[in-house]
């Protein structure tokens, strides 16, 4: 099953990142990035709740960073899945 997010949650999520960007920086994340991340995140899941069932009920957490402009801060993305949906920090 793809995952897919509503246009309402995609312009949430862009202007929760946009609104902690730091200006002028190119360290950060947009919504395609953040959906991109979290796919990658939830297939490897699926491959660890193949050999553990239990995992499934379990909530997950991922941290990404990028730091490429050595210029500005890094900028990190915290995503929490929980069994009711992904939420973003």
């Amino acid at each position: 099953m793809a995952f897919h997010l509503s246009n309402d949650t995609a312009a949430q999520i862009d202007s929760l990142l946009n609104s902690v960007m730091q200006a002028k920086s190119k360290n950060g994340f947009n919504v395609e990035s953040f959906r991109n991340d979290v796919i990658e995140y939830l297939d490897a899941i699926d491959e660890e709740i193949k050999e553990d069932a239990d995992l499934g009920n379990l909530s997950h957490w991922n941290l990404d960073m990028d730091d490429g402009d050595f210029d500005s801060d890094g900028f990190f993305s915290v995503m929490i899945i929980q069994r009711d949906g992904v939420h973003g920090q």
